[in-house]
């Protein structure tokens, strides 16, 4: 791990008011309390100087390497363990449902199912959930619709959560925590280790136009190549359905319009 021996120099303190300047947004938004936030820095503090000196670090080590307190060091680090959502087995249940191979009819679209084929597709997507829970979820936010005759059809052929539900509080953290657990990686590893790819277009000169066509150029070609390697992983996975590795590939866009220009009828 890369050491900073003189804190006082160290621009990662101007980084980390950037990196907080959104969370702070999403924390007031929520109304979270300040106590509720310190809480769960700490306990991420915890859970990283464990990581980086062992499960088995004392209270003490731990306490010294965060600045914690050993009586919540103790407490924190023998703290149950959030339950997992099932967000993550809805979403592949959705991708499965539109891309997987036998669940679609001759045109492509994606076959109205019965309750018995939904639950035989989401036992291919190897998902560690209930069927009826991960249905309830996909019919609780549009992704399903059930149809009177008993049918189920997929509405939508990815699970967007709706806006301030559980769910999307859930997605918020399933996107972002991987990407900046990759561009840590590459800030904190040593040198000669390999880095993550990691990378960000910017421009910052153009009009409403030129953000609108560049948004609509990303979206597409982001989504066609998260559909490409959905595809791929999922054959992959089949053929390696034993192994336990973890694969994350996400895309984001960020159009911010600049202030109106005005005109010389407005007095420029």
């Amino acid at each position: 791990m890369v050491r900073v021996t003189d804190a006082a120099d160290d621009p990662f303190d101007r980084a980390l008011a950037a990196l907080l300047a959104p969370l702070a947004e999403a924390i007031l938004a929520r109304g979270l309390p300040l106590p509720a936030v310190t809480e769960a820095l700490k306990s991420a503090l915890v859970a990283a100087a464990l990581r980086a000196d062992g499960e088995t670090a004392s209270d003490s080590r731990v306490s010294l390497r965060t600045g914690i307190h050993r009586k919540d060091v103790k407490r924190l680090r023998t703290a149950e363990a959030p339950k997992p959502t099932s967000l993550g087995a809805a979403a592949m249940a959705a991708s499965h449902w539109a891309v997987g191979p036998g669940w679609q009819d001759a045109s492509g679209a994606p076959r109205v199912l019965s309750r018995a084929e939904f639950d035989a597709m989401l036992r291919e997507t190897r998902a560690d959930m209930a069927p009826g829970t991960v249905l309830a979820l996909l019919e609780e936010q549009g992704t399903v619709e059930a149809l009177e005759g008993g049918g189920l059809r997929l509405a939508a052929r990815a699970l967007v959560p709706k806006a301030g539900t559980p769910e999307q509080v859930a997605a918020y953290a399933a996107t972002l925590a991987p990407h900046l657990a990759a561009a840590t990686h590459n800030l904190t590893a040593p040198p000669g280790t390999p880095r993550h790819y990691d990378r960000a277009l910017r421009y910052s000169h153009l009009s409403a136009a030129a953000l609108a066509e560049l948004e609509a150029l990303a979206r597409a070609r982001a989504q066609a190549a998260l559909e490409d390697l959905d595809s791929r992983a999922r054959a992959l996975q089949d053929r390696e359905g034993a192994a336990r590795g973890h694969f994350v590939f996400g895309a984001y866009i960020l159009p911010r319009p600049g202030p109106e220009e005005r005109t010389e009828e407005d007095g420029t």
